[in-house]
Parts: structure tokens; C-alpha cells; sequence
């Protein structure tokens, strides 16, 4: 058992050694290209938004929370990513109606006297209805 972990962490440790040799050569690069890190990490997170849009969800949860990491992360990342925290992607009312029925087992006019399709409110991994 010792062994294995001795083994594991050589290898953790020369993966390690490999990315931060990889990231050197990119930022030479990077400096021999004209290209400034800050203008990679600038480009690095418009990308990771852009992806975090598309995919919605748990995407946009995680961009909000990298956003939140300016202790650890460079400003372009956390102003970029600062973004997931406004306007929140909405289901229609059809893909509300049908994950309620998925998970109810009935439709929301079957569960509910009132049912507004509207929300009131909508986050990264849900949204709120009014329902009476």
C-alpha cells in the first residue's frame, strides 16, 4: 500500500512537472509572438464564458464561482466570469411543464389551481414559479 502511494505520487508529482514546463514554454511563447499573458488570459476568458453560456447549468454555476476566486485567479478571469452572475438563462414553459411532469408525475394545471409560467425569479441550475 505504501508503495502504491509512492508510485502515485511520482507520478502526480512529474505530471506536475510537465505542466509547469508547459505553461514556461507558453508564456515564452507567448513573449516571442509579441502576445502579453495578460492578453492569453484575456482570450482564455472569453472562452471559458462563451462556454459557460452555451452549456448552461452547472457550467454557469462553476463560472460563478471562478469568479469569485480573485485570490487565486487573474482579473481577467474573475471580471470576465463575473457575468454568470447576470441574467441567468430561463426555461420556456414547456420545458417547465415537462420536467414537472417528469418529476410530479402530472402537469402543472393536473397539481396546481394557478400556475404562472412566468418566474419570478432564475439562477444558474433552477428558476422559481408562482403556483397556488
Amino acid at each position: 500500500e505504501r508503495d502504491e502511494a509512492e508510485q502515485e505520487a511520482k507520478r502526480t508529482m512529474a505530471i506536475a512537472a510537465d505542466k509547469v514546463e508547459a505553461l514556461v514554454q507558453l508564456r515564452h511563447a507567448a513573449a516571442d509572438s509579441g502576445q502579453t499573458i495578460d492578453a492569453v488570459h484575456e482570450r482564455s476568458a472569453k472562452r471559458l464564458l462563451d462556454l459557460a453560456i452555451r452549456n448552461r447549468g452547472v457550467y454557469i454555476k462553476l463560472g460563478q464561482h471562478l469568479a469569485q476566486l480573485d485570490y487565486l485567479l487573474p482579473d481577467a478571469y474573475t471580471d470576465t466570469l463575473k457575468a454568470c452572475f447576470d441574467d441567468a438563462p430561463r426555461s420556456t414553459p414547456a420545458q417547465v411543464a415537462a420536467v414537472i411532469e417528469e418529476e410530479l408525475g402530472a402537469a402543472p394545471s393536473e397539481l396546481f389551481f394557478a400556475f404562472s409560467p412566468d418566474p419570478i425569479a432564475s439562477a444558474s441550475l433552477a428558476q422559481v414559479h408562482v403556483a397556488t
